[in-house]
């Protein structure tokens, strides 16, 4: 099987998740790149977004598949996140994964 090739630029313009700037934001976005490339190989755990300015995911929180992706993303960095760190960093990621990472990147733009 051939890997799937997608770039996950994270190009100036784009605003922060975190808000708190250096390697707590630099952690965040390699947690979200690398949840990103563990979706695009394996099926994620279902997901609920709302619409509108401030996004709601409720996920199925009892799936297999959010132990594994959490378990993914935090072995991507150097430290010992949070687990808010961790929990705003899968909603990014399944909302990206959701709306396409061109999407994702023109609504951090926009913030």
């Amino acid at each position: 099987m051939t890997e799937p090739v997608h770039r996950y630029d994270w190009i100036n313009e784009i605003g922060e998740i975190s808000g708190f700037g250096g390697e707590y934001e630099e952690s965040c976005r390699q947690m979200v790149t690398a949840g990103l490339k563990w979706l695009e190989q394996n099926e994620g755990p279902s997901t609920e977004f709302s619409t509108g300015d401030n996004v709601f995911a409720q996920i199925d929180e009892e799936a297999d598949a959010t132990d594994e992706l959490r378990t993914h993303m935090v072995s991507a960095v150097d430290m010992d996140p949070s687990p808010s760190m961790l929990h705003l960093c899968l909603k990014h990621t399944l909302y990206a994964n959701e709306i396409g990472w061109e999407g994702h990147v023109t609504q951090l733009e926009n913030n």
